[in-house]
């Protein structure tokens, strides 16, 4: 399950991941954030999820997604928090993916909440 907040003040959308979850329901929560106002800044808490399952075709459909939406988030910064290896080494994969896109959004993965913040700027 991902569930979604908003700090209005901060510019901030938090998305926190539970359990078991899918490609799908990632992609889902990408589009209802762009339906909505999309926030300059976004921390994914991935660190109670369990997905072993993402692929890099899986990450290409995704990064399609925020490439078609990229311009209403130019300059915007999106920080992917995990706590497995795994997880970690797509997050990684994932950043790479879009540097080579050329999306105006910049990523950072890191196993840290206060270390997120800290790179979100906030």
């Amino acid at each position: 399950m991902i569930s979604t907040s908003y700090d209005v003040s901060k510019a901030l959308t938090v998305f926190k991941a539970t359990g078991e979850i899918t490609v799908q329901e990632i992609i889902q929560a990408i589009e209802t954030f762009y339906a909505e106002t999309p926030t300059k800044l976004t921390l994914w808490d991935l660190r109670h999820a369990e997905n072993n399952t993402v692929s890099s075709e899986d990450i290409d459909r995704i990064i399609e997604i925020i490439r078609r939406h990229s311009d209403e988030r130019e300059g915007g910064k999106s920080a992917l928090v995990v706590s497995r290896d795994f997880a970690f080494g797509m997050s990684r994969m994932h950043i790479a993916k879009t540097e080579i896109s050329k999306i105006n959004i910049s990523y950072y993965v890191t196993r840290s909440i206060p270390e997120a913040m800290e790179w979100l700027g906030l």
